[in-house]
């Protein structure tokens, strides 16, 4: 409507509505959104209270700032922002961009990764880059049209190994050692 933004992938709206619809349900969570949007220059998101648990914003191409309650980050191409429920978040970009959103539920029995997600990133809400945009592109990717075998077993266990990764702080500037032996 605004002529700045452009929602290309959202199967989580209804747009006559603004109500969101089919969320997807897996063991550990419930999917309320993913979506890929575009940003024309200079677009600003209206402030609106998280409604879920953890909010993902990724920026794929350009960078955005980021708000959660007025406090605002820099968020960098391939870099993840985390917004929490209950915070008022809202997106600024000068310049163009592209952005994958993610917003899940956590199940009771995945509190114990909300709670230290929530704990980690109550300072800085911002990771550079690495392993969480390869994760959420592969999740965004299962969300196409045609149906796929396993599809929530799927989206549980990428969802599984995003959080736990952003718990672990993986990056791909910094990989984990593999010991290794020469005896092979």
């Amino acid at each position: 409507k605004d002529k700045k933004s452009l929602i290309v992938q959202n199967n989580f709206v209804d747009w006559r509505t603004g109500e969101l619809v089919s969320p997807v349900e897996t063991a550990d969570f419930t999917v309320v959104q993913v979506a890929e949007s575009y940003f024309i220059g200079g677009f600003e998101t209206k402030a609106h209270t998280q409604p879920c648990d953890v909010e993902l914003t990724i920026p794929l191409i350009g960078s955005l700032s980021s708000f959660a309650n007025e406090i605002g980050e820099r968020v960098e191409k391939n870099g993840v922002y985390i917004s929490f429920k209950g915070e008022k978040h809202r997106l600024f970009s000068k310049s163009s961009c592209r952005l994958l959103t993610i917003a899940v539920n956590f199940k009771k029995s995945r509190y114990p990764i909300l709670s230290e997600i929530r704990k980690q990133f109550s300072k800085t809400r911002t990771i550079p880059n690495g392993d969480p945009l390869s994760i959420s592109s592969r999740i965004a990717a299962e969300f196409s049209p045609e149906a796929r075998p396993f599809f929530e077993f799927y989206i549980n266990a990428l969802l599984n190994e995003l959080f736990i990764n952003l718990l672990r702080g993986a990056n791909t500037e910094n990989p984990v050692s593999v010991p290794h032996s020469e005896e092979c």
